[in-house]
């Protein structure tokens, strides 16, 4: 019996065994999402419920490359004016709000918090955002 999601393991391997048939020397990177879509949609052994969850995690990452590559529709942030790429969030206003904790989260070490911050301003997805932990906590 199928529980109302899937682990991000299954996710994964899924996503290795349709990889495995892209031609990548004669295709570019959203044509690999749209074969992914389509696999998925077309794929008869899965339920209708685990193809849900593929296209939502294969559109977080269609979302992510798009962000990363500044490819795909542009939109407009509502907060900050910004021309982004991702639907859910803005890289600009993450960086923002990064920025302004720069004085405020510290390890202690100025070297480690350089190298920390300049990760937090080359990030291109929020899950991809490093951070300081103490480690007491």
């Amino acid at each position: 019996m199928e529980t109302s999601s899937i682990s991000p393991l299954v996710i994964n391997e899924y996503f290795d065994k349709v990889y495995a048939f892209i031609d990548y020397e004669n295709t570019v990177p959203q044509q690999h999402f749209k074969f992914v879509r389509n696999w998925i949609l077309n794929d008869k052994s899965i339920s209708e419920m685990k193809k849900t969850h593929l296209i939502n995690a294969l559109d977080d990452r269609e979302e992510k490359w798009n962000a990363s590559q500044q490819e795909g529709e542009e939109y407009m942030c509502d907060n900050c004016q910004s021309t982004i790429h991702a639907i859910q969030y803005c890289e600009f206003c993450i960086r923002n709000y990064l920025k302004e904790c720069f004085d405020i989260w510290t390890s202690g070490n100025d070297e480690i918090d350089k190298i920390i911050q300049d990760a937090q301003l080359n990030a291109t997805s929020p899950d991809s955002i490093i951070e300081w932990v103490p480690y007491e906590n």
